[in-house]
């Protein structure tokens, strides 16, 4: 997936959706991890996944910004955590929801 698509999907974001990130520091790249995304701010331009404590403040290590997809505190200088997927909640179709 290229930059401008995970910018794409980051505008397009919705709670239920999963993201995959990866930490970022020291020359090193992880493999991708999976989270649920549990609250925007739209207005702010920031998003919360499921690890985040319920608080949903912005310097919290759980909030990523939706411009960059890149996590806004970090523990550690020089360490982050960067979207490098979206993975769209599916959804079911009401009519056939009852089958």
């Amino acid at each position: 997936m290229t930059a401008k698509n995970i910018q794409e999907d980051l505008k397009n974001l919705k709670v239920g959706d999963r993201i995959e990130c990866n930490l970022h520091g020291a020359g090193q790249v992880t493999e991708a991890e999976s989270a649920t995304v549990k609250k925007i701010d739209e207005q702010a331009g920031i998003f919360w996944i499921d690890s985040s404590d319920g608080g949903y403040v912005k310097n919290s290590l759980y909030a990523y910004s939706t411009k960059t997809g890149m996590t806004i505190n970090n523990m550690v200088p020089g360490f982050y955590l960067k979207v490098s997927a979206v993975i769209p909640k599916k959804t079911t179709p009401k009519n056939k929801a009852s089958k």
